[in-house]
């Protein structure tokens, strides 16, 4: 996954929690050592993390190096970002 795009680590976890939040839904357990993990290559986010990331940075998964294999995922991230 692409680091950076202008968000701390700490910053990107109280991101996605909002957006669970806004969204009607209990926010999940990501962490900042989980988002290293992602950055660094030795795990990948599940299709909601990979929606909820791509979210929190305002840019497509592919942007971030990440891909979608559910099509529900897709479609929500479509009417997230437009």
């Amino acid at each position: 996954m692409a680091a950076g795009i202008g968000l701390v680590p700490s910053q990107t976890v109280t991101k996605v929690g909002d957006l669970y939040l806004a969204d009607g839904l209990r926010p999940t357990a990501l962490s900042e050592a989980m988002l290293c993990r992602y950055e660094h290559g030795q795990d990948r986010p599940g299709p909601e993390y990979t929606v909820m990331l791509a979210r929190a940075y305002g840019a497509r998964p592919d942007q971030l190096g990440l891909q979608i294999h559910a099509q529900r995922c897709c479609a929500a991230l479509s009417d997230a970002i437009e």
